[in-house]
């Protein structure tokens, strides 16, 4: 972790300093592992995490730079923000390991999820002719039409 640019303390986030409690403005996208001052990793230590938390929570409420400004306030609005949505992921280990995959060139959750096109046009079919079976009045002809999908579900 850098030192803080006013006290030459070592950071507790890059978003503040608990020496001189100065408060700073992102210089770029921050990782949630970042601005909680941890290294990368699947394993969280949780009672750490907790009070990091509320260790950054203190440093970075509005309320405390009131005094300073409207920007200050905004930076600490913004960052107070950063710090909770990084605590909501990481607290979650599913989460977290769904961001860690991302973060290393994995597929996103989403797109794994997702099922491929054809497969979902295939299926739209076979609901449509189960659809005009279940309407035909020729038993015969529907008993046939259900042979034929199983045939064509087997393959």
């Amino acid at each position: 972790m850098a030192d803080c640019s006013h006290c030459n303390e070592v950071l507790a986030s890059p978003l503040a300093c608990g020496g001189c409690e100065s408060i700073f403005a992102a210089t770029s996208i921050l990782s949630p592992f970042e601005i909680f001052g941890m290294p990368i990793s699947a394993r969280i230590d949780r009672s750490l995490l907790r009070k990091t938390l509320l260790k950054l929570q203190r440093l970075l409420h509005p309320d405390f730079h009131g005094s300073a400004g409207e920007a200050m306030v905004g930076i600490a609005e913004h960052n107070t923000a950063e710090v909770n949505a990084a605590f909501e992921l990481l607290r979650d280990a599913a989460k977290r390991a769904s961001w860690i995959v991302e973060h290393l060139g994995g597929p996103s959750e989403s797109s794994e999820r997702q099922m491929p096109q054809p497969f979902l046009m295939e299926v739209m079919e076979w609901n449509e002719t189960m659809e005009e079976l279940k309407e035909a009045d020729d038993a015969d002809q529907t008993k046939a039409g259900i042979d034929e999908l199983k045939a064509e579900l087997k393959t």
